[in-house]
């Protein structure tokens, strides 16, 4: 969440992120770092994570953190800690198995 804020913070993006997930140490070497600009294709301009934009009845939760002004959307998922996971809901969760077979030769 600490990224997603970071990313809302610098492009003056309006959020409901909670500042109780904010990791103030992450969240200052994010904006000293300055590379938020250069991970972009395209400038975000909305806050995706909890609207109900890409959803349906299948997918109950936006899928996209930030919506692009070049109507492209980007995702960012980060954890504290090991051992955690995340897939989009339409490509479900791999196991290593799957996820080597598909991806092992980039690593």
């Amino acid at each position: 969440m600490t990224f997603q804020y970071s990313i809302c913070l610098h492009f003056k993006i309006e959020n409901d992120i909670s500042i109780s997930r904010i990791d103030k140490g992450l969240l200052k070497s994010f904006i000293e770092s300055k590379k938020i600009n250069k991970i972009f294709k395209g400038k975000p301009i909305e806050y995706l994570t909890t609207s109900k934009k890409f959803t349906s009845s299948y997918i109950t939760r936006c899928p996209h953190n930030f919506l692009l002004d070049n109507e492209e959307t980007f995702s960012v998922r980060t954890f504290k800690g090991s051992g955690k996971m995340f897939a989009p809901k339409a490509g479900k969760q791999a196991g290593e198995e799957t996820f080597n077979h598909f991806f092992g030769r980039n690593f």
